[in-house]
């Protein structure tokens, strides 16, 4: 690619950045140029909106399509970034620890006070006895 292809391509990319639809946009230019500065530039959009399967799978064509070394890396370390920030999100979407309390029972229950009551009802409402009772 020559250098008034490249400055073409960047301007065709900033023109979508500032579009009402950048993902759309760069879509779209990435089929007419199978460029990887295009690609990079959707992996970069879809990363900003935690997109990041296909961040990842934008950041990684960026990286084979890239002639230089330079760009090669560019896009590896954007490729370990995203791979890292999913591994965290699945850290984060781990069901969080519940506290439990253990209580000793009381001889007055609600079954007592409203025999109709349902079977199953939380403790604070269960447990009728002086201990429990605010």
């Amino acid at each position: 690619m020559d250098r008034s292809d490249w400055r073409e391509t960047n301007r065709k990319i900033e023109e979508c950045r500032d579009s009402s639809d950048p993902i759309c946009c760069l879509q779209r230019l990435l089929g007419e140029t199978k460029d990887g500065m295009v690609a990079f530039a959707l992996a970069e959009e879809y990363e900003r909106r935690r997109m990041l399967v296909l961040a990842l799978q934008y950041f990684t064509e960026a990286e084979k399509s890239f002639p230089l070394k330079e760009w090669k890396e560019k896009a590896k370390q954007a490729v370990d970034r995203v791979k890292q920030d999913m591994a965290q999100a699945v850290v984060e979407e781990q069901p969080k620890e519940e506290l439990l309390f253990v209580v000793s029972c009381t001889k007055k229950k609600i079954w007592q006070e409203k025999p109709d009551a349902p079977e199953f009802v939380p403790a604070h409402e269960a447990y009728k006895g002086p201990d429990f009772i605010d």
